[in-house]
């Protein structure tokens, strides 16, 4: 039998209206299996060039979650024959793992500085206004410092965690949030426990940043008026601790470091007094050598300045009720500021020649002035 068959102007391939339904659902089926065809053909060329990141996300995944939970010394070599055997297993976990490395969030390390919320780092306030999650010291950061955190903005508090659960926290937040900052007191460098903390996130793939904040010694300096160095008395400042129950490299010990003569910034020892004295004494130091304490330098309504003596310090801490949170300053400076007299540095001396001032420019001036 012969159906009239009119092929319409309005579109190709189009089917005129006479003819049967059944032909044109045929026609339709052929076209679209043929595309499926197709798309399959392309998928199965596709897949395995998406393999090999595969295997990356996962790692990095998989070191994520082994690190989070304690067990980073087998996150390095990690090998899984069932994902090199299935190629379309393969090539849809790279696209989910793809999906959540990309989310993974870079962690910024911030110095607060010594307690003043104003003397953060202009940097280090700007992180912490970006931040979808903060994990802050509690116990030695200013809370005001929070105040800058964007609405909705994760906050937690590590004082009372272990060095497991901060890691685990921070590698979960930046699962799901662009920044994590850590928010340290002082400056991070500075007794921060940073290689402890930043390369098991370097492990896991996730960028770091460090940004600095005004240390605690330069804080009690400006505090209490000091100089650390002093032309001719001293060019060195040496910053230490006393031996607790963190054990001192050797040739560490205070009276080593004392023996220089230099200005000494003793962090968390305050509550090791009688031994500092007794370290002092044995460097060959007089018990009447100026000390001097500050006890939460630049924090307000908190700060105390102690002034002494090695022989009267110690007492006069005690009566004050200072026991922690207190930075001790040693040597030769201390008093130059107020001092009737002192030794004149060289580089603003008339006769000091240096790139921005020369003699001669010195000399028409003094001309001119006369």
């Amino acid at each position: 039998m012969n159906w009239p068959v009119r092929v319409a102007v309005g579109g190709m391939g189009e089917l005129a209206d006479d003819v049967p339904r059944h032909l044109k659902r045929f026609t339709h089926h052929l076209i679209f299996n043929f595309a499926l065809l197709l798309f399959f053909l392309l998928i199965r060329h596709t897949a395995p060039c998406h393999e090999s990141f595969a295997h990356q996300d996962h790692d990095r995944a998989l070191k994520v979650s082994l690190i989070a939970s304690g067990e980073n010394s087998h996150a390095r070599n990690i090998q899984y024959p069932a994902l090199h055997n299935k190629q379309h297993d393969s090539w849809m976990t790279a696209n989910i793992m793809n999906t959540i490395s990309h989310k993974m969030g870079e962690v910024c390390f911030v110095g607060a500085g010594p307690g003043a919320v104003d003397l953060i780092t202009v940097r280090g306030r700007e992180w912490i206004g970006r931040a979808g999650a903060i994990l802050y010291a509690g116990s030695l950061v200013s809370p005001r410092h929070l105040d800058f955190a964007p609405h909705g903005c994760v906050i937690a508090d590590s004082s009372g965690m272990t060095l497991e659960e901060m890691i685990r926290w921070l590698l979960e937040q930046t699962q799901q949030h662009d920044i994590v900052v850590r928010l340290q007191t002082g400056d991070p460098s500075l007794y921060g426990a940073m290689p402890e903390m930043i390369q098991p996130l370097l492990q896991a793939g996730v960028a770091v940043t460090v940004i600095p904040g005004v240390p605690s010694f330069a804080a009690a300096a400006a505090t209490a008026m000091e100089t650390l160095t002093l032309p001719e008395s001293t060019q060195t400042v040496i910053l230490t601790r006393v031996e607790g129950r963190t054990p001192m490299p050797k040739g560490e010990r205070l009276r080593d470091l004392a023996a220089h003569g230099a200005t000494l910034a003793l962090h968390l020892s305050i509550q090791f007094w009688p031994r500092i004295r007794e370290e002092l004494l044995s460097a060959g130091w007089s018990d009447e050598a100026p000390a001097l304490v500050v006890h939460k330098a630049s924090w307000p309504g908190e700060e105390r300045i102690v002034r002494g003596t090695l022989a009267t310090i110690g007492e006069r801490c005690q009566q004050a009720g200072i026991h922690t949170q207190s930075m001790i300053l040693l040597g030769p400076t201390l008093g130059a500021c107020r001092a009737e007299e002192s030794t004149r540095s060289r580089l603003y001396h008339p006769e000091f020649e240096h790139g921005c001032r020369s003699l001669s420019t010195l000399a028409s001036q003094e001309t001119e002035l006369t």
